[in-house]
């Protein structure tokens, strides 16, 4: 399995029409994400 990068910023924001905007890092063909930040982006809660 490759390295999981160490620094890396997933930004989200509402654009004025509603839609959500997400900013991730995309390396390899593959997009990073840390639960927390995909429960953010599915508007849903992660268990603990």
């Amino acid at each position: 399995m490759k390295d999981i990068p160490k620094d890396y910023e997933i930004l989200l924001y509402r654009s004025q029409d509603g839609d959500v905007k997400i900013d991730v890092l995309a390396q390899s063909d593959t997009l990073w994400l840390t639960q927390k930040r995909m429960g953010e982006l599915f508007a849903v809660q992660v268990p603990r």
